[in-house]
């Protein structure tokens, strides 16, 4: 039974995108002690059951290299040498191991065409055993990673004969969420109730709740969920990790620490998926409790959740936060470097006033080509020249921001235009008006009143008039305090 369940979950995330969630839950425990460990979706064996991959024999290890390395693409010549040899021949027989093709399959699934060959290759070989279901149905969902459609309903179709089980419903179903075919998914699912001999099992449920989860349908995802506790069918830890992931996904952080909680042993995905919900959420104490159980995951293969935790950190302006930060950065390696945080440390650095770190970042990021596009990103940094007032820094930004094509603002050289009156610089505050000129030619009565205002305090009641002159040309309200000379 485990090793059905193993195949069933492979299957299912063979092909299947991110799962999501959101739904009210009853209690995930029971107070019956009769209840045994099989049926209790969190018993430590289960999760073991369901979590833990079986290890692939060593001829199919071998045979998939061999395949991947002597094809170097999908349609190469020589796959066909490979497969005639007798180390091929003998995995599509079942051995005491378990089905040893359906180990190569999914060995070769980051190559969904070239394993397609081999699926092929099998089902065309003469004086061999049957195709059984699970097979078909793991061609089913490769042709669904290959985005054919038509292929992976031609298989359906043609192994359906054969099937006693709902493992090609899944299958097809998989196929279908994973290239976005909503509805396609949902139509087959409910041809699958109808089925006389079999119904839906738990991942056929489970797919589904991954469906409506990940498009944040909350009405859906409640019937599903209904409809999959009045029909007897038990949910499985997969279940609960695919709500946990719509709750983070929906961002109902209550409803995923509580499901959370009912885990009696969680295991590492578990404890990272809780990790990512707290930092997207700012809990930072919790937070940091949960990444002292799991730092070691995190760190070797997790660098994804390294900036989840940066973001959490940027949220919040203290010394201890900065520190935090530069640590969890210097655990970034430079191949898995995200161009997204090097935004977020820029943002970090300007809202704490440190501009040559700030400017230091900036430098770093055309250099990596990095295009900054917010204007909320470009008023942050705006800010700190403003109030440092230098007015030279400033045009240094600029001309960077307009070699570099990110998104540029009146703003930028508004706050110019007012650095350089202050300075008493009045004809370089001019030109800066002909610069947006280039890129706004509409004049706008903030850029005039800044013009004024830099004239007036300068006493120059020639240059204050012909502004006046502009305001009415334009049907602007003149400044209150404007005197006409």
């Amino acid at each position: 039974m485990a090793r059905q369940q193993l195949l069933h979950l492979r299957l299912f995330l063979l092909s299947s995108p991110k799962p999501v969630l959101l739904n009210p839950l009853p209690s995930l425990t029971s107070s019956s002690s009769s209840r045994n460990a099989s049926s209790n979706p969190i018993s430590r064996n289960r999760v073991w059951t369901l979590t833990t991959p079986r290890r692939a024999d060593s001829t199919v290890t071998s045979l998939a290299e061999e395949i991947l390395s002597s094809s170097t693409n999908d349609l190469s010549p020589d796959l066909a040498s490979v497969l005639e040899s007798d180390s091929a021949r003998s995995i599509v027989h079942p051995s005491i191991n378990g089905f040893p093709f359906l180990e190569l399959l999914s060995l070769l699934k980051r190559r969904p065409l070239l394993a397609l060959q081999v699926f092929d290759w099998r089902r065309n070989l003469r004086d061999s055993t049957p195709l059984i279901a699970e097979e078909y149905a793991s061609a089913i969902a490769l042709a669904g990673r290959a985005q054919n459609l038509s292929l992976a309903v031609k298989l359906f179709n043609e192994s359906k004969p054969t099937a006693n089980k709902p493992i090609l419903y899944n299958a097809l179903m998989t196929a279908f969420m994973y290239n976005g075919e909503v509805n396609r998914c949902i139509s087959l699912f409910h041809e699958l109730k109808k089925e006389t001999k079999y119904g839906p099992d738990t991942v056929s449920y489970n797919i589904l709740l991954s469906l409506y989860g990940y498009h944040i349908l909350v009405d859906q995802m409640e019937s599903v969920l209904r409809d999959m506790d009045s029909s007897g069918i038990p949910r499985s830890v997969v279940t609960y990790k695919i709500l946990m992931c719509g709750y983070l996904r929906s961002r109902r952080w209550k409803q995923m620490e509580r499901i959370f909680g009912s885990f009696k042993e969680p295991d590492m995905s578990t404890r990272l998926l809780m990790l990512r919900g707290y930092a997207i959420a700012g809990k930072l104490e919790k937070m940091e409790r949960m990444y002292e159980l799991v730092k070691g995951e995190v760190h070797a293969q997790e660098m994804s959740l390294i900036c989840a935790m940066i973001r959490a950190y940027s949220k919040v302006r203290c010394e201890s936060s900065l520190r935090k930060i530069e640590e969890l950065v210097k655990l970034i390696r430079e191949e898995e470097y995200f161009p997204h945080l090097h935004i977020v440390l820029i943002m970090v650095y300007a809202k704490e006033g440190l501009i040559d770190e700030m400017e230091r970042l900036i430098f770093d990021a055309n250099k990596r080509n990095i295009v900054i596009s917010s204007h909320r990103v470009i008023r942050t940094i705006l800010s700190v020249y403003y109030k440092c007032g230098d007015v030279e820094r400033l045009g240094s930004f600029i001309n960077q921001a307009e070699n570099a094509g990110w998104s540029l603002s009146k703003d930028l050289y508004r706050c110019k235009m007012i650095l350089f009156s202050r300075l008493g610089r009045l004809t370089e505050m001019c030109c800066e008006v002909d610069k947006m000129d280039s890129y706004w030619p509409v004049r706008d009565r903030y850029t005039l009143k800044i013009l004024y205002k830099g004239f007036s305090d300068a006493g120059r009641m020639w240059e204050m008039n012909m502004v006046i002159g502009l305001m009415f040309k334009y049907g602007f309200r003149i400044p209150q305090d404007a005197v006409v000379g």
